[in-house]
């Protein structure tokens, strides 16, 4: 069962100040209930531009379900949600695919709102890429916070062959009864 994923962290191609911090995307500042508050304290934004790169790393790998992302919701500078994004993942940290392509993140409003949720048909990464192509206007760009749901990647394991069971039973009788003719001797 898919759950929220607890990011290991996010790097963000460029962060405007300290109240700005990247990581306020992935430490629920801001967020209650589901929905995301309009303090511009626990958001992100970049230094400036209509476009931005942020990776986040997800400490493990994962099959994903789906990303909540809550767009910047400052009532002062709504133009710097983002518009169009892509989504990348990675299993390496290097090699990334094209996962989903946004073509109209819906802007923040002023008020609480809630995350928009894009399905990310049950895709393995251990990375994931956002590359922010545009916002709504503003000179600067940014977000409030982003979730990943999934459930972790098992590896695949080695299922011994049936006969294997029986040989070890077999193997090991036959080590007692050894043991038990010597005691008797």
């Amino acid at each position: 069962m898919a759950s929220t994923i607890s990011v290991n962290s996010v790097t963000a191609s460029s962060t405007l100040g300290p109240f700005y911090n990247a990581n306020n995307l992935i430490n629920g500042a801001g967020l209650s209930g589901g929905l995301h508050d309009n303090d511009f304290h626990s958001m992100w934004l970049n230094t400036g531009g209509t476009t931005a790169t942020l990776i986040f790393d997800l400490g493990a790998t994962y099959t994903l379900d789906s990303t909540s992302v809550w767009n910047y919701n400052s009532p002062i500078g709504l133009t710097r949600s983002v518009n169009n994004f892509n989504i990348l993942t990675s299993t390496d940290g290097v090699n990334y695919s094209l996962a989903e392509s946004i073509s109209a993140l819906p802007m923040g409003t002023g008020n609480p709102i809630a995350a928009d949720v894009i399905s990310l048909s049950n895709l393995t990464a251990s990375f994931v890429e956002f590359q922010i192509l545009s916002n709504y206007g503003g000179g600067y760009t940014g977000l409030s916070a982003v979730q990943f749901d999934g459930t972790p990647s098992t590896p695949d394991t080695v299922t011994p062959e049936p006969s294997y069971g029986w040989l070890m039973l077999a193997l090991m009788a036959g080590g007692y009864f050894a043991v038990r003719r010597r005691l008797a001797a």
